[in-house]
């Protein structure tokens, strides 16, 4: 069980670290809420590994990471961070932390950190067990000369109470090797000595003989190769080196035969355990025991060699990228002008990257337009949200280019300098101007249509003026014959059939007056109560339930009532009594017209809306729909032949509303 002193100074996240630490099995959690507590434990208690959270007040971690180093205290120490603050990390590693890993903040996350804190600590016990060991005294009954549980009379004084602190101390581990000893000084060939002292490097130390025959490895060389001790047909380095270093070094060993050499080198290494890795080995002639050897330092440099892969790969891919946008892409720094250029760049502008690094930039951009230019320019130095911009360029060439620019600031190559955005608008204006083009001129043909619609409705209305004032004397004078005429049944017969011609006519006439108006005012709010309120049924009565219920309609919509009642009395045999009513669906209001008659066959329930239908005008329930359609309301005949017709009106949803009724509204209207 690894003893870990988690050290954060928010209760929420301290409480979940404590949890997720100890259900991993591994650890046992001291919560400390503050530097100041975390001082007081340390006191009293050792751990294995300290671990700190991200600072809330900033500067309490270093302060505490560096007072325990100066005591000298070497306890692991860990500091998470919040992933992107860089000055921290360095700060924390500057001031001996051990490692510096990001907060967790998902489960996925704290599982992983929880691993990674153990595998460190494990590593670190495993690493100097040799070196731990030299630090545990001997048992007591070697110091004193007796065993345990035998009594020789002495009286032993022991001390209490008295303590003291120890502020710096330096530790060394000292057994005693002068007995046996030939002379002063220390058997230096003794291999044991060279693996408890060298054990607990960090880079792995190789002794290799001119052969390239491993006569000494310590733990760490051990652990890079994959293996705890060397087998004897893995004894030579040959075994981990790939094919294509094998005789480079070959080379090199050859030569360290005759003299003494010292070598650098980076190469892959296949191991038993993870693969490939690879190391950089830092190599130089030495004697070991009494004959000529090679002493080898490696060190792992695998995740750096990734580390650079990935970042090669990455710059790769953002260069690729940004080589590839269609935008004109420009980077550039007040001191040395454009730095770099994309593709689209070099040829929206005229010329190579050569041509144009270390340009000023201000001298592709056109006099009148720089003062917006150094705007936006400003705006992205500020961070502000960069609000694309319309300049003009001027290429090499000479050539107006027109662009809008965005800026933002960028590092580039180590260096504090500014990204342009620019992204060609040409055919956009050549749009924009043909737009405003065609806009003008349909412009100019709807004031030209509008006069002549003006022109033709002033002529049908003066027209149909006169012929309704020539049909209303003509049926004055029709009316005066058919008098005249009672006595004689074969001329009064001949005078109303002329009388209804004329009947016909005068319908049509109206007709057109009232298709002409559909659709040239704005739909309105129409009170529906109020529309049947004007209705005056000459041969029914009219009993209407409808209260408070307003229809977005075309402002003709009271003509639809009218028609309705007039298709009544002329063509419904038997009515005498019509109904008018209301509910609410689903999908809208049903305003419902039913009357007592015969009702309407069912092969003829659409006949009756066509234009011209009928016995008489066929006008009436095809202008009906079409007052309607106009703002999306539907008409149709549901009644069941025989019992009288029913028709009902469609009113989508959003197309009508109720109305607060007023106290005291009577209920229902009844007209006759």
């Amino acid at each position: 069980m690894i003893s870990l002193l988690y050290i954060d100074e928010n209760s929420d996240t301290l409480t979940e670290a404590r949890r997720y630490f100890e259900e991993s099995g591994t650890f046992s959690v001291t919560a400390a809420p503050s530097t100041a507590e975390a001082l007081r434990i340390l006191h009293h208690h050792p751990f294995d590994v300290i671990v700190s959270a991200p600072p809330i007040t900033g500067t309490d971690e270093i302060a505490l990471l560096q007072r325990l180093r100066d005591t000298g205290d070497r306890t692991p120490f860990i500091c998470l961070t919040d992933g992107d603050d860089d000055e921290s990390v360095v700060r924390a590693l500057g001031n001996g932390a051990n490692l510096c890993l990001s907060a967790p903040h998902t489960p996925r996350d704290r599982q992983a950190l929880s691993q990674k804190i153990g595998a460190f600590v494990m590593g670190r016990q495993k690493r100097y067990p040799r070196r731990n060991k030299g630090f545990t005294p001997p048992p007591a009954t070697s110091a004193i000369g007796f065993p345990a549980g035998e009594e020789d009379g002495e009286r032993l004084t022991i001390n209490r109470g008295t303590s003291f602190q120890i502020t710096a101390m330096e530790v060394a581990a000292a057994t005693e090797i002068s007995r046996g000893l030939p002379g002063p000084h220390i058997p230096r060939e003794s291999e044991e000595f060279f693996a408890s002292l060298i054990d607990s490097l960090l880079e792995g130390i190789l002794i290799i003989d001119l052969s390239g025959r491993i006569i000494y490895a310590n733990q760490a060389a051990r652990e890079m190769g994959g293996n705890t001790t060397f087998e004897e047909d893995e004894g030579t380095i040959y075994a981990f080196i790939t094919p294509e270093y094998k005789e480079p070094i070959t080379e090199c060993m050859r030569a360290c035969r005759t003299e003494d050499r010292t070598f650098s080198l980076e190469c892959p290494i296949t191991t038993r355990k993870d693969g490939k890795k690879e190391i950089e080995a830092l190599g130089s002639t030495t004697v070991y025991l009494g004959k000529r050897a090679i002493l080898v330092s490696l060190r792992d440099i695998t995740m750096r060699r990734n580390a650079e892969k990935a970042l090669r790969e990455a710059e790769k891919n953002h260069r690729e990228l940004v080589e590839g946008l269609p935008e004109y892409i420009i980077v550039y720094s007040d001191a040395r002008g454009v730095i770099f250029t994309n593709p689209a760049a070099e040829a929206a502008l005229g010329g190579e990257s050569d041509d144009l690094v270390g340009t000023p930039v201000l001298s592709f951009v056109m006099q009148e337009f720089r003062e917006r230019f150094k705007e936006v320019v400003a705006d992205g130095h500020s961070r502000k949200k960069s609000i694309p911009r319309e300049i003009m360029l001027r290429t090499l060439d000479g050539t107006h280019l027109p662009v809008t620019i965005r800026a933002a600031p960028i590092t580039y190559l180590d260096e504090d300098a500014v990204l342009l955005v620019l992204t060609d608008i040409t055919e956009r204006l050549v749009l924009e101007k043909e737009l405003e083009y065609h806009a003008a001129e349909l412009k100019r043909f709807s004031e030209s249509l509008a006069r002549i619609n003006d022109k033709l409705t002033i002529m049908g209305n003066i027209t149909r003026h006169d012929i309704l004032n020539q049909l209303t004397v003509l049926l004055a004078h029709l009316e005066i014959a058919e008098e005249e005429e009672a006595n004689d049944p074969a001329s009064l017969h001949h005078l109303r059939l002329i009388h209804q011609a004329a009947t016909n006519i005068q319908e049509q006439i109206e007709f057109t007056r009232d298709y002409q108006d559909i659709g040239i005012r704005e739909p309105q709010w129409c009170r529906v109560e109020r529309n049947i309120a004007r209705l005056r049924p000459r041969t029914l009565t009219i009993h209407s339930e409808i209260r408070g219920v307003e229809v977005y309609a075309d402002p003709l919509f009271e003509r639809v009532f009218f028609n309705l009642l007039d298709n009544a009395e002329r063509h419904s045999d038997g009515a005498s009594r019509v109904r008018i009513s209301c509910r609410e669906e689903e999908h809208g209001l049903v305003i419902l017209w039913e009357d007592d008659g015969t009702g309407v066959r069912d092969e003829k329930k659409e006949m009756i809306f066509r234009r011209g239908y009928g016995n008489n005008t066929g006008l009436g329930l095809f202008l009906c729909r079409e007052i309607l359609q106009i703002t999306g309301i539907e008409m149709r005949e549901t009644g069941e032949y025989g019992t009288g017709a029913r028709f009902e009106i469609l009113v989508p949803k959003e197309g009508y509303h109720r109305m607060q009724e007023p106290a005291g509204a009577l209920h229902p209207l009844t007209r006759t």
